[in-house]
């Protein structure tokens, strides 16, 4: 019988360790990607339109909230959400206190322009050499940032946003009074 108290005993902190465990693992498994609190420190950084004619720079975002949205034309994701990107992109286009890049991690800025230049859109492409990504810690791909009008990052998502449900919707509505 004492063997068995025992056994018991030892079931139940086995039992409590690995409950503990778990939850200490999801809570470390949240990710950056809808968190307000955490905000990421970027580096200055400067992109060029894939025309060349126009240069921005962190400081220029300033004011606006701003969608930045990392591709390249080889990646198979990329393309399959790059339609949806699109749509939202015109929908959003005359909105003046949105800043709307689309942001190329293609290695020649002709892959970028010849994948772009498919989509019907007034809004300009723009050329990463790396320096952006970099500077946002971007892992993966497609990539989305939303920067409040002080250019601090309130939401990334590395991967599918989904832009016809609204996600990138809600969260401008949430910090556009900031």
């Amino acid at each position: 019988m004492r063997i068995r108290r025992k056994k018991i005993s030892f079931l139940t902190k086995m039992t409590m360790l690995s409950f503990i465990l778990f939850i200490l693992l999801l809570f470390s498994c949240q990710t950056e990607n809808n968190n307000f609190d955490n905000k990421i420190e970027t580096k200055m950084w400067q992109i060029k339109s894939v025309q060349g004619e126009k240069t921005i720079t962190l400081n220029d975002l300033n004011g606006k909230v701003t969608i930045i949205h990392f591709f390249a034309s080889w990646c198979p994701p990329c393309r399959q959400e790059f339609p949806d990107f699109i749509n939202w992109l015109n929908k959003n286009k005359n909105n003046d206190h949105l800043a709307l890049i689309p942001l190329s991690l293609d290695k020649r800025v002709s892959d970028a322009d010849a994948f772009f230049s498919k989509y019907e859109t007034e809004a300009e492409c723009y050329f990463d050499e790396g320096e952006a990504a970099e500077s946002f810690k971007i892992k993966g791909i497609p990539a989305t940032l939303i920067l409040d009008k002080n250019g601090q990052v309130v939401f990334k998502r590395e991967g599918r946003v989904n832009w016809r449900g609204g996600e990138a919707d809600e969260v401008i509505e949430k910090i556009k009074d900031w």
